[in-house]
């Protein structure tokens, strides 16, 4: 990964928070729709408690990449007060991200498809 100006880099970190917003955004909604069909006597509880702990893995790691890029935010800071060196890159955090969102668009399109096959069970037996 070529160097960048901590500009670009500071620019690069905002969009992946925002980024890592909408997904625990995003897995909020998962949980809501656990909750609901947690509720109906058709869904396996086993079901919804694997669902719901893989949630609670990605919420960890959503904290644990948050971390990652505040310390390099941190670095880049103290770097630029110190008068150092203005070009960095973010290889390390960078590959912590995708490799997070590559996991995490796994499970979305697992979740979205069984969720489905869930809700569509739980409507037709309630009518």
């Amino acid at each position: 990964m070529p160097v960048k100006k901590i500009q670009n880099l500071h620019h690069d970190h905002l969009l992946w928070i925002q980024q890592l917003d909408f997904i625990q955004d995003e897995l909020q909604c998962f949980r809501d729709e656990l909750l609901l069909l947690s509720a109906s006597p058709s869904v396996s509880k086993t079901e919804v408690k694997l669902a719901n702990q893989e949630i609670e893995d990605f919420v960890r790691e959503i904290a644990e990449v948050r971390y990652t890029i505040h310390l390099h935010e941190v670095y880049l800071a103290e770097e630029a007060a110190k008068g150092r060196r203005l070009d960095f890159d973010h290889c390390e955090e960078e590959e912590k991200l995708l490799s997070f969102l590559k996991k995490y668009d796994g499970f979305k399109l697992r979740n979205r498809f069984s969720s489905s096959k869930l809700l569509r069970q739980v409507h037709e037996t309630l009518n």
